[in-house]
């Protein structure tokens, strides 16, 4: 069972924050570079436009928000696990 009285320090937070902006970044080109893979072409640069096909646009929307959030789950698990480790070690 996990602790759930484990505050992260303020440094802690500070690395989830940059985790979390590098995960963002990360995700977009792991799409971008995938999508060009799948299709030989660029992914649209703003789904939202309604030139894009709306199949097009759900798609790219779909892989860049599940990309994003398996990595934001990943560097949030990774920053709990350290505070954890640093609750434990200060006991």
């Amino acid at each position: 069972m996990a602790e759930t009285d484990v505050k992260p320090s303020v440094g802690e937070k500070v690395l989830l924050m940059v985790g979390l902006a590098v995960a963002a970044a990360v995700a977009q080109r792991v799409v971008k570079v995938g999508w060009v893979v799948a299709t030989g072409s660029n992914p649209p640069d703003d789904p939202g436009d309604p030139g894009v096909q709306i199949g097009e646009a759900l798609t790219v929307a779909a892989l860049t928000a599940v990309t994003a959030a398996v990595l934001r789950t990943l560097v949030s698990r990774r920053v709990t696990a350290r505070s954890q480790r640093r609750a434990v070690s200060a006991a």
